[in-house]
């Protein structure tokens, strides 16, 4: 007797969720009408189930043949830290927002979309999958990707990266949004409030886009005229052994021993929560005794649960929307130059940011 098949089918999907075969089709094809919390449980056991879309019967469902709109787009998220991969862990909120909007841009079009997670320092496994061109049309590739990878899996297939600013490949376009700017808009916005000692704290990672927002911070603050921003400037790096909360610590402890402490702090989300911890611990009040703002960006569901802290506004619907033409177009046949596509950053002004109190 043949093996019984252990592919996942909606079907398969349907029942480990506990929902009907029409509500996981219609999640697939962009969630229309299906509540948030059924969506979520749907994505998870695609993702856990690993289930793969059977793109000839979708390409019968819409009446066509050949490749009528039925492409499958794998994005494909990389995991510099193992623990992360082993959890399906999304680092940040903004992450996460960037994945639901790949996934909306790409469901509005009827192309579907498919998610691997991947260990950075373990990429061999899955070049195999990609050789025979028999799982995906393109990919978009998110998150700490190896460039000799990126130019391999180029070579193969379409490729989109996100989060990238320069090209690591001559063969991939990438998308990003325009850090240096708007961390150079955010010092202008904090000097118009009267601040004059801006002190940031980000580490310095280029994947990241921290080196960009170093460089706009130091571009503002020289306009500014200030001689000396490297005392307000942290980028520490970060042992096993110490927890956040210590490194916050230790910058704290410099910039408040100084005669001239700063009146405002621009950070990375990783550290943000840690910075207003400790300084609430210490009696010093935010916005009165000093101003924070986030370099991180948020989403949606941030700006309405957690809206005290005035933030950069990173685009990511306009960033998914991009990447995934960028993508449709090159499976379509297009061989023009590849570029990096930078797009403008916006801050939302809330409670945490106020004129300095002396």
């Amino acid at each position: 007797m043949a093996a019984k098949s252990t592919v996942p089918t909606i079907d398969t999907i349907a029942k480990h969720v506990g929902v009907s075969k029409s509500t996981v089709s219609r999640v697939l094809h962009g969630g229309e009408g299906i509540g948030a919390d059924a969506i979520r449980r749907v994505q998870g056991a695609i993702l856990e189930l690993k289930y793969r879309p059977n793109r000839l019967a979708s390409q019968l469902a819409m009446g066509g043949s050949g490749r009528a709109k039925s492409y499958v787009i794998e994005c494909i998220w990389f995991f510099p830290r193992r623990q992360d991969l082993a959890n399906n862990v999304l680092r940040s909120d903004n992450d996460r927002a960037i994945f639901a909007s790949i996934w909306a841009a790409a469901s509005k079009k009827n192309y579907s979309l498919i998610v691997d997670f991947v260990d950075a320092n373990n990429l061999e496994p899955k070049l195999p999958t990609l050789m025979g061109r028999n799982v995906a049309d393109g990919l978009i590739v998110f998150g700490s990707v190896p460039p000799a990878w990126l130019e391999q899996a180029s070579r193969l297939l379409p490729v989109v990266s996100l989060q990238q600013f320069s090209p690591l490949s001559r063969h991939v376009p990438a998308v990003n949004c325009n850090y240096r700017d708007g961390v150079h808009r955010v010092v202008q916005h904090l000097a118009g409030h009267g601040h004059k000692r801006m002190a940031f704290f980000c580490i310095a990672d280029p994947i990241d886009g921290h080196i960009e927002m170093i460089n706009g911070y130091k571009q503002g603050m020289t306009e500014l005229g200030a001689r000396q921003t490297g005392e307000l400037l942290a980028t520490p790096g970060r042992t096993e052994s110490q927890t956040l909360e210590d490194i916050c610590c230790a910058e704290l402890d410099r910039w408040w021993a100084m005669r001239h402490r700063p009146t405002a702090i621009m950070a990375t989300e990783v550290y943000l929560g840690p910075i207003l911890r400790i300084l609430q611990s210490r009696g010093i009040r935010v916005p009165e005794d000093v101003s924070l703002f986030s370099l991180s960006g948020g989403t949606e569901k941030d700006r309405l649960t957690d809206p005290f802290f005035s933030r950069l506004d990173i685009p990511q619907k306009d960033m998914a929307v991009v990447a995934v033409n960028q993508l449709l177009a090159r499976i379509d046949g297009y061989d023009g130059p590849c570029e990096v596509i930078m797009l403008p950053m916006g801050f939302v002004e809330s409670k945490s940011v106020a004129p300095p109190s002396v």
